[in-house]
């Protein structure tokens, strides 16, 4: 039935009439035949409601007394229409009880003339919304919003069902006014048309809780998400249901518990390609929390199970609508965070709206969006529903959805499969189709796929039309949502990090799971307390277990350790772990592999920085290391296809992804860092080893990487390369400031114009562009690592005046840099009235009376014009500034 329908009162006796045919012919011969004329209805419709004998409505309450027991034993599509019904029928119940109510026993019979009979037979014409329909068409064709997982009970009650009752009661009072009967009876009923509608829904709300402690999904959906005064309310109302949705649930184990109580049917036979495939989905609860081949291996550790180990997450809830921003972490903020992740999944589950559009979750790397559907694939109880997982990346990226399907479900249970067999392969289930890794798909094949949701909700719409709805999820990362159609109205899901109790949780699992293991190190949150950051991220999480766990590891929790000094280390062991399993061999010691593995790295961050992005294509990575390595590459060329997979791919804190997998010569792959700090900590490292070993090679090595893009946008780069310029050698701190000054002096000379890398092209720049971002990088730098302030005259050429050529070099980053590099650059630095650059907001002890005004937050035309040091034009921005946000701040 098509949703417009579904949410009728036509619609809804429809339903109810296929399991009780005797009840609805009954109830039409009462209403004139409105229901089998499909709103056409003659004028007793509307009279048999409100006549003296009430037979209509006895009849009608009978129907709904009867449902709960109809409900009981239902699965899928069945279920969700006769629940629909229900709520519809006890809408318009309610009402007309109410009008019964208030109109009074002894109000006299009412008679139609042949004017009023007009009114209530002859349809308006289409198109002039609610208030210009009769009032049958009205009773039998106006939408009441059921309750779902996302509009709760007492929300959808004040949203949707209240305006309709309303509406149906003005529209009856004008009906009842046009009748002469009415005439005597006004005075005595006084101001009917507000009481009614109140009246109406205090009823609608009680027989809602009577519905909630007979029928599971009306419980859920008057408690997920809802208020504390609501969840009183329905508290006792079910028991059963309330003990899983309050305890604390491991792996979504509530989701099971609270959908086999919703649907209490034997399960479908046991045979076929649908009992395959949810035997084998059922395997993941038992499996090690990682079974990568990654460098997690670390005899004799051990992982915990996947029902051990996989922590519930918390998650923020929203509908997309205009204007929504599900990339911008900002816009999240204004959401709840919320821990009820499985009475929201199971209610969602359990709801028609599950199958009108997709639903989107989101995470970042390393958040469990993965791990996720294969757990909640293992929750879902085969008797209600037919889990389809399909991870993207195994499949075509340009297939149609249905034979994305095909190809995920046959590669599991290694049969061929067809579409229409699984969505009719277990009767009375609701397909419910995981589709793992959107962002994976888009980011390897571009914005060739941007529309794949609305092609999902244009198939679930299909799918609907046959009878035979599906329910879809798809995870994707957040950051790549804004490059997605979104079907308005879908539900977006954001996974969150982990909080004390739950880092508490994954913990108490590693260190169960470990507990035999010899010299094992037991691991409490303590330890991990200084790095919270990475301590909240799943995956992370794991890393810094499996640090900790390394013999060789130095202690964490050490209060000297610098945030530098933690990557350092963490790298050093996982890179380290890493070159004794791949290592080439074409290397003269294991210290060489090490670094040139850790270079490896270095450029991959650069590819990503130097294009403006927290990711990088296979492609342009490859195009990168042949730019870059040259010769070198040779050495590196594995026996695979892919350079790249074989250079980066293999480390742990590097995620892949992949769209085409299955098909080697169309394998399209995309990598980015587990957390973006790990790129911004490798740029720096790599940038203090260039300069602190002064040669051409590395000379030419700076000048290409530092020419495209503005580092002052990513401030931990520069904060990691101060930390780790103080720990440099004496020797090594001075190689490093006097490269930055050489080449800062040399750089703006034609003849040093185009000596760097020529084919090392990771974004498109103009000379201009290039010059700018050099120069740019190269003054932060300086500034950044000398912590004593820089005289300007030690950086001009020879034969150069120091203020004009200063001068024309900031003037050089404004024609040359994007908007936010430039902003970024001149509120990184200042300068003091001696001629000196000092990081803005540092303290300058050889000018100790200098106070610098505006600090980081400085307006950048003001910064730029304290830069080039013309006061005058200071004094007139900073005034021309002070007058408009005075001006703004007034009322």
């Amino acid at each position: 039935m098509r949703r417009d329908l579904m949410f009728t009162f036509q619609g809804a006796l429809t339903v109810l009439g296929k399991h009780d045919r005797s009840g609805l012919d009954r109830l039409d011969t009462l209403l004139g035949g409105a229901i089998m004329a499909s709103g056409l209805a003659v004028g007793g419709a509307a009279l048999a409601l409100v006549d003296p004998k009430n037979e209509a409505i006895k009849l009608l309450g009978r129907l709904l007394d009867r449902i709960d027991q109809k409900i009981v034993g239902t699965t899928g599509h069945t279920r969700h229409e006769l629940i629909i019904a229900a709520h519809t029928i006890l809408a318009v119940s309610s009402f007309f009880d109410a009008l019964r109510y208030e109109l009074g026993e002894d109000y006299p019979p009412l008679e139609l003339t042949a004017g009023e009979m007009e009114d209530l037979t002859i349809p308006k014409p289409k198109g002039l919304g609610l208030q210009h329909l009769s009032l049958v068409e009205q009773l039998i064709d106006g939408q009441v919003e059921s309750p779902s997982a996302v509009l709760g009970f007492k929300e959808n009650s004040e949203r949707n069902v209240r305006p309709y009752l309303a509406h149906l009661s003005r529209r009856t009072i004008r009906f009842l006014e046009g009748l002469a009967a009415w005439q005597s009876a006004r005075q005595r009923l006084g101001d009917l048309d507000r009481r009614l509608a109140g009246q109406a829904l205090g009823r609608y709300q009680d027989g809602y809780l009577r519905l909630a402690a007979e029928v599971p999904e009306f419980y859920m959906w008057a408690t997920v998400g809802e208020h504390a005064a609501t969840r009183f309310e329905v508290r006792g109302l079910r028991d059963d249901l309330r003990a899983i949705a309050m305890n604390h649930s491991q792996a979504l184990s509530a989701v099971s518990g609270l959908l086999r109580i919703i649907n209490t049917n034997d399960p479908p036979p046991a045979t076929g390609q649908i009992f395959k495939l949810a035997r084998s989905t059922k395997k993941v609860l038992e499996r090690p929390l990682f079974t990568s081949d990654h460098s997690l291996s670390y005899a004799p550790l051990r992982f915990p199970r996947v029902v051990d180990g996989f922590v519930t997450p918390r998650f923020r809830l929203a509908v997309y609508t205009e204007g929504a921003q599900p990339a911008v972490e900002g816009w999240w903020a204004r959401h709840p965070v919320r821990t009820d992740l499985d009475a929201f999944l199971s209610a969602q589950l359990a709801s028609p709206t599950s199958t009108e559009r997709p639903m989107l979750v989101l995470g970042h790397p390393g958040s469990g969006k993965s791990l996720l559907t294969e757990v909640l694939a293992a929750r879902l109880p085969p008797n209600a529903y037919t889990t389809l997982r399909v991870p993207l990346r195994d499949v075509s990226s340009d297939a149609p959805i249905h034979l994305q399907i095909e190809e995920a479900v046959g590669r599991i249970i290694h049969e061929r499969v067809e579409w229409s067999s699984l969505s009719r392969g277990a009767p009375g289930t609701t397909p419910v189709v995981l589709l793992d890794g959107f962002d994976e798909l888009i980011q390897a094949t571009g914005a060739s796929r941007s529309d794949y949701l609305l092609q999902l909700a244009d198939f679930q719409r299909r799918q609907i039309e046959w009878d035979q709805p599906v329910a879809i999820l798809v995870t994707t990362r957040t950051l790549v949502s804004d490059r997605a159609e979104i079907p308005p109205g879908s539900l977006l899901v954001k996974l969150e990090d982990f909080d004390e109790d739950q880092i508490d949780i994954w913990l108490n699992a590693w260190n169960a799971a470990n507990a035999s293991t010899p010299e094992y190190r037991s691991l409490d949150r303590s330890t991990l307390a200084r790095h919270a950051d990475l301590a909240r991220q799943p995956l992370l999480l794991t890393m810094l277990a499996l640090y900790v766990a390394d013999p060789d590891a130095l202690d964490l929790s050490d209060k000297c350790l610098s945030q530098a000094q933690l990557y350092q280390r963490l790298l050093d062991v996982f890179v380290r772990r890493e070159v004794r399993k791949l290592s080439s061999g074409k290397f003269s010691s294991h210290n060489e592999d090490l670094a040139s593995r850790r270079r490896n790295l270095a450029i991959t961050a650069f590819a990503m920085f130097n294009r403006g992005q927290l990711h990088v294509t296979g492609q342009q990575l490859e195009a990168d290391f042949v730019a870059l390595l040259d010769s070198d590459a040779e050495a590196f060329r594995p026996t695979a296809y892919h350079r790249a997979e074989s250079l980066v791919g293999q480390f742990f804190f590097v995620h892949t992804s992949t769209a085409d997998e299955h098909e080697r010569t169309r394998r399209r792959r995309t990598y980015e860092f587990l957390h973006a700090t790990f790129g911004e900590y490798l740029i720096a490292e790599h940038l203090l080893i260039l300069m602190s070993e002064v040669s051409s090679d590395h000379a030419r090595s700076l000048q290409a990487l530092l020419s495209k893009d503005a580092l002052a946008k990513r401030g931990p780069i520069l904060e990691f390369a101060r930390d780790l310029f103080s720990t440099t050698t004496q020797t090594g701190r001075e190689n490093a400031l006097g490269q930055l000054a050489s080449l800062i002096r040399e750089s703006r000379k034609p003849s040093q114009l185009g000596i760097r890398h020529e084919s090392y092209i990771p974004a498109r720049r103009d000379l201009l562009g290039q010059l700018a971002a050099l120069m740019a990088n190269l003054i932060v730098l300086r500034v950044a690592l000398d912590p004593a302030p820089v005289p300007l005259l030690s950086l001009t050429p020879s034969g150069e005046e120091a203020l004009p050529w200063w001068r024309s070099t900031v003037r050089l980053w404004h024609a040359g840099l994007d908007v936010e590099g430039w902003q970024s650059t001149v509120r990184f630095i200042s300068i003091t009235p001696e001629h000196q650059l000092i990081r803005r907001g540092a303290f300058s002890p050889v000018a100790s009376n200098y106070r610098q005004p505006g600090g980081i937050n400085v307006d950048p035309y003001i910064a730029e014009a304290e830069l080039v040091v013309e006061p005058e034009l200071e004094s007139w921005l900073r005034t021309g500034k002070l007058a408009t946000d005075t001006g703004r701040r007034r009322p």
